[in-house]
């Protein structure tokens, strides 16, 4: 049922690419109803729903950040609460993707939105987490307007909902609308390098954790869980691919790039700690804007021969325009496969509705 509807949803976006914009926004419905009518979906469902119900008799609630307490504490009932969160979840994508991707493009945003698990799915069970990229990806909004005040108002404000938002204040120091050059790149590839094999991340993250003060997280760090090879492999398949065409993109685009790159790293990163991948979750959302303006982008460069009056492309116009995309697309059906079979997502299997309580 699940394959059902995601699939259904991609190809509704695809048929859909050549008409006009007011026809885009079906797959966002369809998207916002399979969001809002579930019922005990996801890994965290039930446990937020027991939490909804402590709080309405007013146990204490003191390990939960006060923003989402304060929402608990204002919606009649857990269902409207959850459709109030998928409304909100569901138009920040619309948006995100509609300002930033031609429509003839948007519905390689949908596929990658739907078959990333961890776009889409994961957080119709990470509630809080889910209303902090949000608003994170409104706040990356005041980057491009290089309103420092808004953002990091909207920062702390995400803050409330997770506290694992704060650490993305210092991100307006680093991300702006200007291109890479070769230097910035092999930078990038330098840091890459130290984060994996010299520098301390565990000393790095408890440290964080100190900072933060939440026990939950000491938990999650306690565990020493790291990435496996396969993941790190396929994760700098992303990175490489960012890498070797940021320097065509410039502008507002550049930014989401940008934050889309920093999430590739820290995939790569994580075969260190796998706990990294929590953090990655805010900068992966913005691979719906930079993968589809990368491919937009690429043109069919160098020199082309012709052959039987016929044009053949050279290699780099193969790799850039086919094989990697078409690898990517590969990775991500791959990444879709899996998450499906790990016993640990069992709960993302089976779909039901509130209907079901009738």
């Amino acid at each position: 049922m699940v394959h059902l509807i995601l699939f259904a949803i991609i190809i509704t976006a695809y048929a859909l690419k050549n008409y006009r914009e007011k026809y885009q926004v079906i797959p966002f419905i369809i998207l916002f109803l399979f969001s809002a009518v579930r019922y005990q979906y996801g890994n965290d469902y039930n446990s937020y729903l027991r939490r909804f119900n402590l709080i309405k008799i007013g146990v204490d609630s003191s390990n939960i950040e006060n923003g989402y307490e304060f929402l608990n504490k204002i919606f009649p009932n857990f269902y409207l609460l959850i459709v109030a969160l998928s409304f909100f979840y569901i138009a920040v994508i619309y948006w995100l993707i509609k300002n930033n991707v031609k429509k003839e493009y948007i519905w390689i945003s949908i596929f990658i939105f739907c078959v990333n698990p961890y776009l889409f799915l994961i957080n119709l069970s990470a509630l809080r987490q889910c209303i902090a990229i949000c608003l994170f990806v409104i706040a990356t909004e005041h980057i491009i307007k290089k309103n420092l005040v808004k953002y990091i108002a909207i920062i702390l404000l995400a803050g409330l909902f997770h506290q694992s938002a704060l650490l993305l204040l210092p991100v307006y120091f680093v991300i702006n609308t200007k291109s890479f050059n070769r230097k910035h790149v092999a930078v990038i590839v330098v840091i890459v390098a130290v984060l994996l094999f010299r520098f301390n991340i565990s000393e790095l993250v408890n440290k964080v954790i100190g900072w933060l003060g939440n026990s939950s997280y000491a938990y999650y760090a306690s565990s020493d869980r790291t990435n496996s090879l396969r993941a790190t492999i396929l994760s700098s398949l992303y990175m490489i691919y960012v890498l070797l065409n940021i320097n065509k993109i410039s502008g507002k685009k550049a930014v989401y790039i940008k934050l889309y790159l920093i999430g590739s790293i820290l995939g790569v990163v994580a075969f260190r700690m796998s706990m990294i991948t929590r953090i990655q979750m805010y900068f992966d959302i913005f691979s719906v804007v930079a993968i589809p303006s990368i491919i937009e982008r690429i043109p069919m460069t160098g020199r082309i021969y012709i052959k039987r009056n016929r044009p053949i492309a050279t290699v780099l116009d193969l790799r850039n325009r086919y094989i990697l995309p078409c690898t990517l697309v590969l990775i991500y059906l791959l990444r879709y496969y899996s998450f499906f079979t790990n016993p640990m997502w069992s709960s993302f299997r089976t779909y039901k509705t509130i209907l079901s309580l009738i």
